[in-house]
């Protein structure tokens, strides 16, 4: 593949921006576990959502590595955590 030189290269936030959204198709597709099958409780999940920095339990974390339903949970939970802080 040839690159035009015209055009810049991709800077560092558009390669990572590309990784991730790769990252949550690849997730999403192949790893969706609709089923839940080892899901934490959401209880866990909200924990990790609302004070992230304080969460150190390495299974659950590696279990989101493979688990689009968690990651979707916990995008839901994390986007209502802004919508609220934005009202409040």
């Amino acid at each position: 593949m040839t690159r035009n030189l015209a055009t810049p290269p991709m800077c560092h936030e558009t390669s990572e921006a590309v990784l991730i959204s790769a990252f949550d198709r690849l997730l999403r597709s192949d790893h969706a576990n609709k089923e839940r099958k080892g899901c934490p409780g959401i209880s866990t999940l909200k924990r990790l959502a609302f004070d992230p920095k304080l969460f150190r339990d390495k299974e659950i974390l590696s279990h989101l590595g493979y688990c689009g339903a968690c990651v979707d949970e916990l995008a839901k939970l994390r986007k209502g955590q802004v919508s609220r802080r934005r009202v409040g």
